[in-house]
């Protein structure tokens, strides 16, 4: 990435969210970063009403980045706070990684021992990063372009795909309702494990999405 575009993008978004009433820390330091962000370090973060925006600026992204606004969004999305991904080429097609046929065996693999050992929470979430890192590579594959949050909004790019006609509507339906049962696993504290139908189900689709693309 060219760090002067970077810094020429983040200076003209610190001064966006000053004229919008926000506190505004470029590079935060360990001391200055809220306790749910302990250990991160985002390009920027945005204070008002109580609330945070979590700011990062990026260009091509590397699978640890990609990974990295994955924990900004989570965090975001847990504490009730907004994540904005702010990219220096707003329209672009993007260049992820592609699962491998021994990344899924591996996975797959992975699923069915914490699916036998009970942990029908973990084996669900595992199902859902795999799925997501295939969407992802499905928008790339059908080169459909996205504006770059797309990429890191599961929910967004479920539409996305439903609305380029690569999703059928029962599918997509389907999709939404176990989206809504990765965040309960995710973010919600003392939730009890899923049943082994509706896992098993989850598998079923999941495993005819991956066959079918």
């Amino acid at each position: 990435m060219n760090k002067d575009s970077e810094k020429v993008a983040l200076t003209k978004a610190a001064k966006e969210y000053l004229d919008q009433g926000y506190e505004v820390t470029i590079y935060p330091t360990k001391d200055e970063l809220p306790m749910p962000l302990k250990g991160q370090m985002p390009d920027l973060i945005a204070f008002k009403d109580n609330q945070y925006v979590i700011v990062e600026v990026k260009s091509k992204l590397s699978p640890s980045e990609a990974n990295q606004l994955k924990v900004f969004a989570d965090i975001a999305e847990k504490q009730g706070w907004r994540f904005d991904l702010i990219s220096i080429d707003e329209d672009t097609k993007p260049t992820l990684d592609i699962l491998t046929q021994k990344d899924m065996e591996l996975t797959w693999k992975k699923i069915s021992d914490l699916k036998h050992l009970g942990f029908n929470n973990s084996a669900f979430v595992y199902v859902w990063a795999m799925l997501e890192t295939l969407m992802r590579s499905l928008v790339a594959k059908e080169n459909i372009r996205v504006h770059s949050n797309t990429m890191y909004s599961p929910l967004l790019l479920v539409k996305t795909l439903y609305s380029y006609g690569v999703l059928e509507e029962e599918d997509f339906n389907k999709l939404k309702h176990y989206f809504s049962i990765r965040n309960r696993i995710v973010h919600e504290l003392n939730i009890g494990e899923i049943s082994g139908n509706e896992l098993e189900d989850f598998i079923v689709l999941a495993k005819k999405f991956i066959n079918e693309n």
